[in-house]
């Protein structure tokens, strides 16, 4: 037999060997967490789980772990944590789940740590500061800090995971003023691979701390963040829409307002396309973080027709709820789709 086809086989029967045990030292390990932590271990027998392990903003990210763990408290959190690294059981981490590639924050054959529990939020007025919990989404985030008249530097649409974004480094419509959404991390509360749990910030493990800003889920699992809070309620904003056909002129207004030398740091904006539905166009969702009608930032696209605007005075909450999810194609795994 060549050698070639020989080493081919072999490499073929060890994967299939590996694939095997792995899923077989996945099914021990849920078994171990049902048997120690059944009321929040849901597996696959479960009504739970088609939900859970699809919960995932993109089919590109569904998938099919062996398990998943929906711990509540923090002892939970290390006792999930503690059996999964002793029998070095594959895992993810999810928090709001809006990553789109394939395999973010689900896993196929390993256990799915699922920490939507995890939903505090307390706003601390004498220290200007707010601790998320590290399942939030920033849509719930900001709804509770609203009635305080602050805000956090989070992320622009209300359905992402705090978690991901900002262990991500995340862009913000306060970044212009006050940076990436992790420079504004006061501190990281997180469990360790050894199941202990640490707080990370300037005078405690500040090496930590430097690190998880864009350090992703690769050093521990954060279980809160405490963020800066800022006074930005009111805002001037909304979106525009336009035809595809204006996409030459909002171009050229783009870089004449991102070219500006002196560019207003209270002026945001983002700017998308949808070149495969017409109907829908392109559409520039544009803040102004005080609370004054048609700033002169954003006069190059004045000009420019529009097919519909909604800008007005408004708080930031109310015009990031505006934002739409307009009707366009979007990747479903074949198979998910046929079972849903």
């Amino acid at each position: 037999m060549p050698l070639l086809l020989t080493f081919s086989r072999l490499l073929c029967l060890s994967l299939t060997v590996g694939i095997a045990a792995g899923r077989n030292q996945s099914a021990v390990a849920c078994q171990e967490l049902e048997g120690e932590l059944g009321n929040i271990t849901i597996l696959p027998s479960q009504s739970q789980y088609p939900s859970l392990s699809t919960e995932n903003w993109s089919g590109t990210a569904w998938a099919t772990p062996s398990c998943v763990a929906r711990p509540v408290t923090i002892p939970e959190l290390q006792q999930v944590v503690q059996i999964l690294t002793s029998q070095h059981v594959p895992f993810a981490i999810r928090s709001g789940g809006h990553m789109p590639s394939p395999l973010a924050a689900n896993i196929n054959n390993g256990v799915l740590i699922d920490m939507s529990m995890f939903n505090g939020v307390a706003y601390d007025i004498e220290n200007n500061v707010a601790t998320v919990g590290a399942g939030q989404t920033w849509g719930d985030v900001y709804n509770q800090l609203d009635p305080y008249n602050v805000t956090v530097v989070g992320g622009r649409v209300l359905d992402v995971g705090v978690g991901g974004l900002i262990l991500g480094s995340g862009l913000s419509y306060l970044s212009d003023l006050y940076g990436l959404v992790c420079d504004n991390v006061v501190n990281f509360e997180i469990v360790l691979a050894n199941a202990s749990i640490v707080n990370a910030n300037a005078t405690s493990n500040p090496e930590l701390w430097w690190a998880l800003k864009g350090g992703s889920n690769n050093l521990g699992i954060v279980t809160a963040f405490t963020l800066s809070t800022y006074p930005i309620h009111e805002v001037w904003g909304g979106i525009k829409s336009y035809t595809l056909d204006e996409l030459p002129a909002l171009f050229s207004a783009m870089i004449e307002y991102q070219s500006n030398p002196n560019k207003d740091p209270y002026a945001n904006l983002m700017f998308q396309a949808f070149t495969t539905n017409a109907s829908v166009g392109a559409v520039l969702n544009m803040v102004y973080l005080k609370p004054e009608a048609s700033p002169p930032a954003f006069s190059p696209f004045y000009s420019i027709p529009t097919t519909g605007d909604t800008t007005k005075i408004q708080t930031l909450t109310q015009m990031m709820s505006g934002q739409i999810v307009p009707p366009i194609p979007r990747y479903v795994e074949p198979q998910m789709k046929a079972e849903r």
